[in-house]
């Protein structure tokens, strides 16, 4: 069993996946987490109206997600800023913590590492067109 290709796209709202071997089959999800989740039921839906027709239902193990990378680095920018950006903090205060002026609180710490692992785990699905 092979994956299935996802293409995502960026939008102001959030971001837009297609699946080229299911024409038609769209998602939306206003992040990564969301997509997927919508992803899952739009594909079941789409594999279901494909059997209720009578077509070949490709079998398919996981999902293969690919983006732009110009994409990527819009969506995740892998800075100070970026990481400020995406946890919502204070980017000055995010580089007085890395440059050690200042050490952060445990709720300040724990943000900024939530966001560097969704970052990871969302990047462990994707691979750039």
């Amino acid at each position: 069993m092979k994956k299935l290709e996802v293409i995502i796209e960026p939008t102001e709202e959030g971001l837009w996946a297609s699946i080229p071997a299911l024409p038609g089959c769209i998602s939306f999800g206003k992040d990564f987490k969301k997509l997927k989740e919508n992803l899952n039921e739009a594909i079941n839906l789409h594999l279901e109206g494909m059997e209720e027709d009578g077509e070949f239902v490709p079998e398919f193990k996981d999902y293969l997600f690919k983006m732009d990378i110009s994409f990527f680095f819009k969506k995740y920018p892998i800075s100070i800023s970026g990481i400020a950006k995406q946890s919502g903090l204070n980017r000055s205060l995010i580089s007085q913590y890395a440059n050690g002026f200042k050490t952060p609180s445990l709720n300040q710490a724990k943000k900024i590492q939530e966001t560097i692992r969704q970052i990871g785990q969302e990047m462990s699905y994707v691979s750039f067109l």
